[in-house]
Order: C-alpha cells, then sequence, then structure tokens
C-alpha cells in the first residue's frame, strides 16, 4: 500500500472549507499536505519535476508557475500508479479538482486518488470546489491568470502547453517502471487489462 504522512489529520474537514491557515500564501494552505513516505518513489517524481522545470520555466514572459498533479490509482492488492503531470492554465482544475496538496521536494503538488474499478474502469475520488473557492485558489497559486481573469476576465495569455507525463509503477513497495510519455493521465490506467479481461501476470 502507498504510504503517505499527513501533515494535518482533519483531512475531510479541511478539505470542504478551505479556510486559510498561515501567513505565508505560497505554503499556507486549506487542503491537507500530504508528504510521500517512500523516498525512492519521491526521488523519481522529483527527477520528473526538475527535467520538466528547467526545461520549460521562463519559455513564456507572462505565465505562472509550472504546476504539477499527482494522480495515483492502487491497481490491486500489490500494484500501484502513480502519473505526474505539468501544468499552467488553473481552468485545468475545473476539469480536473484535485483531493489534497501533496508535498514532492519543494514544490506543492495536487494529489488525486483514482479508483479502479472492474466495471466502470476508472472512477476519479474528488470534491468539486465552488465558483468562490476556484477562484482562492486561482489566486493562490496562480497569480498572474488571477490578474488577468480580474483585469481583462479572462486568462491572458492562452498558451497551448501539453508537456509529457511521468508514469511510475510500484509492486510491493519497488518501482518496477517508469517512463514518461505524451497523452492524457488517465490513458495510462486504462488497457491494464489484457484481452482475456485480467490483470497481466507481471502486475499480480
Amino acid at each position: 500500500m502507498m504510504k503517505i504522512k499527513i501533515y494535518i489529520l482533519s483531512v475531510f474537514m479541511a478539505i470542504v472549507s478551505w479556510s486559510c491557515c498561515n501567513n505565508n500564501r505560497e505554503q499556507s494552505t486549506s487542503v491537507d499536505v500530504l508528504e510521500l513516505s517512500d523516498k525512492s518513489i519521491e526521488k523519481e517524481m522529483i527527477k520528473y519535476i526538475s527535467f520538466i522545470k528547467n526545461r520549460d520555466s521562463g519559455k513564456w514572459k507572462d505565465a505562472d508557475t509550472i504546476r504539477f498533479y499527482i494522480n495515483y490509482c492502487q491497481i490491486n492488492d500489490s500494484v500501484e500508479r502513480f502519473v505526474i503531470s505539468a501544468f499552467i492554465n488553473p481552468e485545468h482544475f475545473k476539469n480536473n479538482p484535485f483531493y489534497s496538496l501533496c508535498k514532492v521536494g519543494k514544490d506543492t503538488c495536487f494529489f488525486k486518488f483514482v479508483k479502479w474499478d472492474k466495471v466502470n474502469r476508472l472512477v476519479p475520488q474528488y470534491i468539486q470546489p465552488s465558483k468562490e473557492k476556484y477562484e482562492k485558489l486561482v489566486e493562490r497559486f496562480f497569480p498572474v491568470a488571477h490578474r488577468s481573469i480580474k483585469n481583462r476576465g479572462y486568462i491572458y495569455p492562452q498558451i497551448l502547453y501539453e508537456p509529457e507525463i511521468c508514469c511510475i509503477t510500484v509492486k510491493n513497495g519497488v518501482i518496477i517502471e517508469s517512463h514518461m510519455y505524451r497523452g492524457l493521465p488517465d490513458d495510462v490506467f486504462h488497457g491494464i487489462e489484457d484481452e482475456t479481461g485480467t490483470i497481466p501476470n507481471d502486475l499480480n
């Protein structure tokens, strides 16, 4: 099972309330901040995050800091999968709301559980933020976009940013595969079953 330390205990209430916790705008959050206790997984995530930031940061003069999503799915009793993706458009939150914040190295990432369902395949687990909470979220993590929305009524400039995504597969607590690919985060969860509808042997 994935091991995560929870800094703040009131998980559900904190997510629902989205209240302000301290004076540091970057580190303060109304959502719990999780920490990956498995340092080998964190190290692999940091490698991907560093690659993306070193390559893409500063490409656009009027753009916010690159942010990262972590989608987590427990495939079965022994296999887990983490998918890390980068984005700079806060509208991403509307279509891909998250569950909690997660600290990876020095970066604050957005963490979401994806439940594996043999019938429905993928069942995202999240809480949809209201319009007011969404605006506060944008103000905190995307100040450039927030100023644009406030002054223009929309995000400017509109930037198409679809970098590589990183997939990390863990079996019995050990990384068995890690790679970058192009596509959507959920793509890596689909197709994991073979033609018989069962999980491949190497993932059992």
